[in-house]
């Protein structure tokens, strides 16, 4: 993936970025539509925006424990500072609106600065 500023990442460009930072199967545009294929489930979920006859997902609404679960298996730290939730994982710190927004913004953080494996178990 190529370097990106973790900071200016909202909404659909952050739940793609960390989708593939995190070695999910992802289809699409950073800007939207994408999706997700989740093939435990077989099942093709989308995001960020979709032709009407196209049922969508909510990110928010049907992903929002995956960022959170996935920091968990880093040993995550969060905290509040300035109304702000941030995540620490290793090295790597960010902020964000919610915990899981401070935690895709950690995780896209971490993974590019440590190669590992990343497939993660998010059921």
């Amino acid at each position: 993936m190529k370097e990106i500023d973790i900071h200016t990442l909202t909404g659909v460009e952050l739940e793609y970025a960390f989708a593939q930072a995190t070695g999910m199967a992802v289809l699409g545009r950073p800007q939207g539509p994408f999706a997700i294929a989740d093939n435990d489930k077989r099942t093709l979920s989308i995001f960020g925006g979709t032709p009407k006859k196209i049922f969508k997902s909510s990110f928010e609404s049907d992903l929002s424990y995956v960022p959170l679960k996935i920091a968990q298996q880093y040993d995550a730290t969060f905290h509040v500072e300035d109304r702000q939730a941030v995540c620490k994982i290793g090295n790597a710190v960010a902020s964000g609106r919610t915990y899981q927004e401070a935690a895709m913004r950690a995780l896209i953080q971490y993974i590019a600065l440590v190669p590992h494996e990343t497939k993660h178990d998010t059921h």
